[in-house]
């Protein structure tokens, strides 16, 4: 009996992952919002399109756009784009798995200004919208500062709340420091601490083991990364068409698959989670820096006034928390008060009953009706059970888009 291929061997590797990964991802059923950010030139894109290989079982193809040209001021034309499960996976049954929601944060370069670590904190928290041009945000930030921002984009829905962030470089190239510092600045520092992952692209090109190690080392420490947090790849691309003689747009590559699965693996852990992940921007706005005030006060020539107090969000709670108590009090009245006619036919009901077994005598047609005013009584309840869990559904709605209006507010 021959003995396994290379190639045999490694895709009953990648077939494991994959059923390791799917198990860690039984243990929940919200996809997770996974971000991608790294400089352009390091292989971010291809990364996630070889990512997204990794689950596929066909061929390698082409989500993300691959070559990017930053324009004027590093930015172009880039967008936030986000990418389902429904449009990446090959088969209904992975699609019954919440595989992650991958967000391409495409068009960052190598800047730690305060523009940067603002447009970060709207990304981070969802509030920057899908296919959304990162160019206009920095505008709207740079013509009118933290209140246009705010006036733009705080109404809208965290839909694309980020629960973990991958950021992206090669082991060709200089370590981007500058965007790695407004990472961690925004991801780590803030009220909302989210996941921190690394990945190095090209491990292909690795020739020198010392100075790889020393890049490694710098890599992790610079964004707090412990082992399991970290990836060495090499992406489909070209250069590996060559090296196999092959072409990824008719396959997958298995030998590629395996450490990106079991990379993402580790991201999907239900255990690595954001910490005060309720926390919004909304409740907790940056402090302007001296910078910003300054490009708000020439964007907006207005005299200087003191900072609002800070808003007592308990007290907002504790309120809201009481109204809806004293609704659900009074609904509990209505609802278990019975209504005047049920009344009346369960005191008749109870005299003819003590009459009845007193006297020794029986009416059967009174009998029966007596027998059925629980279901007369309740019939008569549905209505304002039913008009009950309206209320408390449409509260739990409600009452949090009244607590952030208040805070809009000031209140």
């Amino acid at each position: 009996m021959s003995a396994a291929t290379p190639e045999a061997i490694d895709q009953q590797q990648k077939e494991r992952e994959i059923k390791l990964l799917e198990e860690r991802l039984e243990e929940y059923f919200v996809p997770k919002n996974v971000a991608i950010i790294g400089p352009s030139g390091v292989g971010k894109s291809s990364f996630i399109n070889s990512i997204i290989a990794s689950f596929s079982s066909k061929c390698w193809r082409e989500r993300t756009k691959v070559g990017f040209t930053a324009g004027e001021g590093g930015q172009g034309t880039c967008h936030l784009i986000k990418t389902t499960k429904d449009e990446y996976l090959d088969t209904e049954r992975q699609k019954e798995y919440p595989y992650p929601t991958l967000i391409d944060m495409n068009g960052f370069e190598n800047q730690s200004t305060e523009d940067i670590k603002e447009l970060l904190r709207y990304i981070l928290f969802g509030l920057i919208p899908h296919e959304h041009k990162l160019k206009d945000a920095l505008k709207i930030y740079t013509d009118g500062g933290l209140k246009g921002m705010r006036e733009e984009y705080f109404m809208n829905q965290e839909t694309l709340k980020v629960d973990c962030l991958i950021f992206v470089s090669s082991t060709t190239s200089v370590l981007p420091e500058n965007l790695m510092d407004a990472v961690v600045q925004v991801a780590q520092k803030e009220e909302r601490v989210i996941p921190l992952f690394g990945v190095l692209t090209q491990k292909d090109k690795v020739h020198d083991e010392e100075t790889y190690m020393t890049k490694k080392k710098d890599f992790c420490s610079k964004l707090g990364l412990p082992e399991n947090r970290f990836l060495l790849c090499t992406n489909y691309c070209d250069d590996y068409d060559k090296e196999k003689g092959q072409s990824r747009w008719n396959q997958v590559y298995p030998a590629l698959d395996v450490p990106n699965l079991s990379f993402m693996r580790q991201v999907c852990d239900i255990g690595i989670k954001v910490l005060q992940n309720d926390a919004t921007l909304h409740k907790s706005p940056s402090i302007p820096s001296q910078s910003q005030q300054n490009r708000q006060s020439a964007a907006n020539p207005l005299p200087p006034r003191d900072p609002p107090p800070p808003i007592d969000n308990s007290v907002l709670n504790v309120l809201a928390f009481a109204f809806k108590g004293l609704v659900i009090a009074v609904l509990l009245y209505w609802i278990l008060t019975p209504p005047f006619d049920g009344q009346q036919m369960v005191d008749a009901c109870a005299q003819f009953e003590h009459k009845s077994q007193t006297l020794n005598f029986s009416i059967p047609g009174i009998k029966n009706l007596c027998e059925r005013v629980g279901d007369v009584t309740q019939r008569q309840l549905m209505t304002p059970l039913m008009c009950f869990v309206v209320v408390i559904i449409g509260m739990d709605f409600v009452m949090p888009q009244i607590i952030r209006m208040l805070h809009r507010l000031g209140i």
